[in-house]
Order: structure tokens, then C-alpha cells, then sequence
């Protein structure tokens, strides 16, 4: 079997942020668009965003294919497990969850609310990276 010993630990720690970076990419721009109907929201979505998923997807492949040329045993290590997540998020952002959307989102009543759970999503995320910040916020009051 696989080990788990530093090499997984160091691509752990990288995996976490880039797994699910495509997926909050298509989510956003879901959420974004102006359509009034969920297959219009999705078209908008993959049209505008999907290439730029693309082209990071396969900029982040490309990159850590070069690992494979290194002779270090980390650096081949490294490069089988970032291509494999670059795949598995691609796919799973593009065919998947996009899938998910066309076929179980229900929209807002108004594009109010869309804005509103877009904004709500971005302060979760920010709590979560920051919360050093969110505790300064609370106690001073004041917005950062």
C-alpha cells in the first residue's frame, strides 16, 4: 500500500485549497449571472467561466507534469497526486456539479436574494479563512 508519511502530508496541505477551487469558481458565477432561468444561469456559467477553469486546469497540469522529469522521488510523488486532483476537480466541477445545479437549484425569488447568498457564501468563506479577522470584528464593531 501507499504510506502516509511527509510527502502525503505536504500534498495534503496542498490538495485542501486547490480541490475544491473549480467547484467555488462555477459557484460564483452560477450565483453571478443575470439569467432568470436555471439552464440560462448554467449556460452563462460554463461560457464565461469554463474556459478560464480550463485553461487552469491545464496550466496546473502541464506545470506539475515537469515534476515528472525531476529525479527526486517526492517531486514524481507530488506530480501524480497534483495531476490526478487537477483531473478528479475538473471534472467534478465541470460534469458534476454543474449537473447538480441544472438539475436540483432552485432560484431565488428575486435577484436580491441571489446577491444576498452570494454575499452570505463570501463572509462564510472569509470566517473560515480568517478568523483572526472575524474576532477583530466583533469587537471593535466597526467593518474592516
Amino acid at each position: 500500500g501507499w504510506r502516509f508519511g511527509t510527502i502525503e502530508v505536504l500534498c495534503v496541505s496542498i490538495l485542501i485549497g486547490t480541490s475544491i477551487d473549480y467547484c467555488i469558481h462555477v459557484a460564483l458565477s452560477f450565483l453571478d449571472s443575470s439569467a432568470t432561468t436555471v439552464q440560462g444561469r448554467l449556460s452563462d456559467c460554463l461560457g464565461l467561466t469554463g474556459m478560464t477553469i480550463t485553461g487552469a486546469a491545464l496550466t496546473t497540469a502541464l506545470s506539475s507534469s515537469m515534476l515528472f522529469f525531476c529525479q527526486v522521488t517526492l517531486f514524481n510523488m507530488v506530480a501524480l497526486v497534483m495531476l490526478l486532483n487537477t483531473f478528479i476537480g475538473y471534472f467534478s466541477s465541470v460534469v458534476l456539479f454543474s449537473s447538480g445545479l441544472s438539475a436540483g437549484f432552485k432560484l431565488p425569488p428575486s435577484e436580491a436574494a441571489t446577491r444576498r447568498q452570494l454575499q452570505e457564501a463570501i463572509d462564510d468563506v472569509a470566517m473560515v479563512e480568517l478568523p483572526s479577522m472575524a474576532i477583530v470584528k466583533e469587537c471593535d464593531g466597526n467593518a474592516l
